[in-house]
């Protein structure tokens, strides 16, 4: 049903993707045209936003300054997370003030979502509808992630708290209340019932903010590359499927080569679109990736040190959070590889091409195309390296081997 729209909003994982963007302010509205009182009210929210979480994370380092000496290991373990956690928000949420973000999105929905190209061929409308499955897959996968770990992030402390009978009459002595997220505030929210409540149903806000703006932003990356890999299947069908002259007469030998410049025409042209959209998502995201893997590198190290205790409170409200992580490091990971992999492919692929039964020019033209796509596809941390399975491989050893060592610091 979806493959038989002809707008691209008109798909639900699109209108998902959409609508959940909006709610933290980074649909870009502006760069497609919408003048609605919605996009307005998104515009001046975008400010509010920004203004809100960086107060709340200078707020959050305050606390830490503060109670430093205070605090146990295993608690400033727990701030260190939410300030890592909001420094990635803090990150994410100024995308949209930035111009290539604003047009890769533009781009990609107005031109290179296979749904503008999928009428050039039976294969690529296959394509274009296999890639959409795939698509509406992860991005539903990615909202439950949200739906799932935002009330178990918040729900477990207030739980902790109703066992430990800090609602009761008879409050046990010298205990205070269990937050989500500790901030340095003018007023009592550790002992004070009121003072608690106004910061357990505040933290919420932030926390769909970091939790939309983890998964969300993730999932549009992760459409965008399907997107790009079903572009990367398609050129090199037609590779494949290149056609052969049917005889050897001269009469058709001319026909052919004239037939075979303008196909070797399209396809210069296809891998040149492909190209150039990978150099300019790579140059909207490569500060976001950047940003991305040195938060998993070191929030990976803070989340096992709390597991680390082996306490059921512990492994329930880190235990899912944990996995969460490392499954969106390894995901985007693996999502990322095969761009790579399918780039080692493609100078297999022209080099099948029937150039020995070409004439002179368009030898030239798969010489030319040959030469072109040695050079390996990839997106790139700060244009410098590649997100892949080597990458992720890297990181997650990094991050054992300093859990080890903060473990053994803790004990």
């Amino acid at each position: 049903m979806e493959d038989s729209v002809k707008d691209v909003f008109e798909l639900g994982y699109m209108r998902m993707i959409r609508f959940s963007l909006s709610t933290i302010a980074q649909w870009p509205n502006k760069n497609f045209g919408t003048k609605t009182r919605a996009a307005r009210i998104q515009s001046g929210y975008h400010y509010i936003l920004v203004t809100i979480i960086v107060v709340g994370e200078c707020s959050c380092a305050l606390y830490l300054w503060r109670n430093r000496k205070i605090l146990d290991f295993f608690n400033i373990g727990h701030v260190y997370g939410n300030i890592l956690m909001t420094a990635l928000l803090i990150q994410r949420i100024t995308l949209n003030f930035q111009n290539k973000y604003c047009s890769v999105l533009k781009k990609f929905a107005s031109e290179f979502h296979l749904m503008h190209h999928a009428h050039k061929s039976d294969f690529a409308a296959k394509e274009h509808s296999r890639i959409n499955r795939f698509c509406k897959i992860v991005t539903i996968v990615n909202h439950v992630q949200v739906a799932c770990g935002l009330p178990m992030y918040l729900g477990v402390p207030h739980f902790n708290n109703i066992r430990a009978g800090m609602f009761s009459e008879n409050r046990p002595a010298n205990k205070t209340f269990e937050q989500s997220v500790y901030y340095e505030l003018p007023f009592d929210c550790t002992t004070d019932v009121t003072g608690y409540y106004i910061m357990f149903f505040y933290n919420w806000y932030p926390a769909y903010n970091v939790c939309a703006a983890m998964c969300i932003i993730d999932v549009t990356i992760f459409v965008i590359v399907f997107h790009i890999l079903g572009h990367l299947n398609v050129l090199m069908h037609n590779m494949k499927y290149f056609p052969r002259p049917s005889d050897e007469n001269e009469q058709s030998e001319r026909e052919y080569n004239e037939q075979a410049f303008g196909l070797l025409k399209d396809l210069v042209q296809h891998y040149q679109i492909i190209k150039e959209f990978m150099s300019d998502t790579s140059s909207a995201f490569d500060m976001t990736l950047f940003v991305y893997l040195a938060f998993h590198q070191l929030n990976g190290c803070v989340l096992l040190l709390e597991l680390s205790s082996m306490k059921a409170e512990a492994i329930i409200k880190y235990g899912l959070l944990t996995f969460f992580t490392f499954q969106q490091l390894i995901q985007t990971s693996v999502i990322f590889e095969q761009i790579s992999s399918k780039s080692e492919q493609l100078a297999h692929k022209v080099y099948g091409l029937p150039w020995e039964l070409m004439d002179t020019k368009n030898r030239k033209i798969v010489l030319l195309l040959f030469t072109d796509v040695q050079k390996k596809l990839a997106l790139k941390v700060c244009s410098i390296v590649p997100v892949g399975v080597t990458t992720m491989s890297a990181i997650i050893k990094t991050t054992i081997s300093y859990f080890m060592l903060l473990n053994t610091i803790a004990k």
